[in-house]
């Protein structure tokens, strides 16, 4: 699978872990462990989103977020922050129609529930990960539950694709050229096949 990932400790502090090469953050507030302990973060962007997020009335707009924590014993939530690749049209009928929602699972898999968004502003949206798990998984989408065929809820929706070149390194008789798409900006610089 295509990834990008990072792991990082911190202590009763607190701080911010920013996954390489994008505009996904995690902020850990001053206290949220107990002095002496320590909080092992995860945090890896999975390209593959499973298929129950892309469908006619629903569209991811982040890359699906892995993150594990390894302290449980926590006094406050984690918060995450980042920059989504659409936006709802201007108009009344695709504001009526279809929402920006961050998803939650404890599998990659699914079933997703809905997590209240904390902040929205343009394309960059904040969202508390109140009673977390040891592993999470969490997702942006834009859905749309009442859209009604043959429209789709990207007839809704501004959104912006980011395509991927990858060759190799060295030119070769056998040069195989991979051309990825990816519905959010956050394409890996190199890519294993």
């Amino acid at each position: 699978p295509v990834e990008i990932n990072i792991v990082c400790k911190l202590d009763s502090s607190g701080g911010a872990v920013q996954l390489p090469d994008t505009n996904i953050n995690i902020r850990i507030p001053e206290g949220h462990v107990a002095d002496g302990d320590m909080q092992q973060i995860s945090m890896k962007a999975l390209l593959d989103p499973p298929l129950e997020l892309n469908s006619d009335k629903c569209s991811t707009i982040s890359p699906v977020l892995e993150i594990k924590l390894s302290n449980m014993e926590i006094r406050t939530p984690v918060i995450l922050e980042m920059t989504i690749s659409a936006e709802v049209r201007n108009d009344m009928v695709s504001k009526s129609l279809v929402e920006i929602q961050c998803l939650r699972s404890d599998v990659k898999e699914g079933p997703y529930a809905s997590v209240e968004l904390r902040y929205w502003y343009g394309d960059t949206i904040q969202v508390q990960l109140e009673n977390p798990e040891p592993c999470m998984y969490i997702a942006v989408v834009a859905q749309g539950q009442h859209i009604l065929y043959p429209y789709t809820v990207w007839d809704y929706i501004s959104k912006k694709i980011t395509v991927g070149v990858y060759g190799p390194k060295h030119i070769h008789p056998s040069f195989k050229t991979v051309v990825a798409l990816f519905g959010h900006d956050c394409a890996p610089k190199s890519l294993l096949v």
